[in-house]
C-alpha cells in the first residue's frame, strides 16, 4: 500500500468489483472515459474491464487516507503492450468517482503514479488519451507534467457533436528536469 498526503493507493480486493461496476455504469464517468454509446454495462464488459485492470503493469485502488473504511473513490492503472519491457512505455488510465472530482485528488494520484513509474517502476515514457469533452482531466495531466503530443480529430461523438482526442505524454527526462512534478510525499506501508 502507498499513501500520499490525502490518499491511499492499495491493491484491488474482490469486494472492489462492485464499486468498479458502479463506475462503469455511471453516465458521467462513461461520457468522459468510454468511446462507446452510453448504456448499461453488461456483465461481460465489466468482466473484460476487470481482466484488463488486474492484468495491468500497475493497478491501484484509490481511497481517502482518513476514511475509516477506506472504500474506493478511484482507480489508476498503467498498461503496456509487448513494448513495455523493450521500450519501457505504458498508458495511464485514471477514474475518480464524480462525487470526489474537483478536489485535487486526480492530480495527487497522477503525480504519485508518475513518480512511482520513473522512480520505482523502471519506466521511460507514460502516455494517455483524453477526450475533448474532458477538459478537467487535461488540466490534471498538465499539472502532473504531461504535454500535448498530438490531436486526433473527431474521435468521439458526444452531446450532439464530435470531440477531438488529445494524446499526451511525459518522459523520464521531463520528470527529472522539474522537481515540482515529483514532490509527492509517498510512504510505502507493509506489503504491497
Amino acid at each position: 500500500m502507498y499513501t500520499t498526503d490525502r490518499l491511499v493507493i492499495r491493491a484491488f480486493k474482490p469486494a472492489d468489483a462492485a464499486w468498479i461496476e458502479k463506475m462503469l455504469n455511471d453516465v458521467s464517468v462513461q461520457s468522459l472515459t468510454d468511446p462507446c454509446h452510453i448504456q448499461p454495462a453488461p456483465a461481460h464488459k465489466v468482466e473484460a474491464v476487470l481482466k484488463v485492470l488486474t492484468g495491468a503493469y500497475f493497478f491501484g485502488i484509490v481511497a481517502l487516507k482518513d476514511s475509516a473504511e477506506a472504500g474506493p473513490m478511484g482507480y489508476v492503472f498503467l498498461r503496456g503492450a509487448e513494448d513495455v519491457v523493450k521500450n519501457r512505455t505504458v498508458m495511464l488510465g485514471l477514474a475518480i468517482d464524480p462525487k470526489f472530482q474537483g478536489m485535487g485528488y486526480g492530480t495527487e494520484v497522477t503525480r504519485f503514479v508518475v513518480d512511482w513509474s520513473f522512480r520505482d517502476g523502471g519506466l521511460h515514457r507514460i502516455w494517455l488519451g483524453v477526450y475533448g469533452n474532458n477538459g478537467a482531466a487535461k488540466k490534471v495531466y498538465e499539472k502532473a507534467g504531461f504535454v500535448q503530443e498530438g490531436v486526433v480529430r473527431k474521435t468521439n461523438w458526444r452531446e450532439g457533436r464530435w470531440w477531438n482526442s488529445t494524446l499526451m505524454g511525459i518522459l523520464e527526462e521531463d520528470w527529472e528536469k522539474d522537481a515540482s512534478y515529483h514532490k509527492v510525499a509517498v510512504q510505502k506501508e507493509g506489503v504491497i
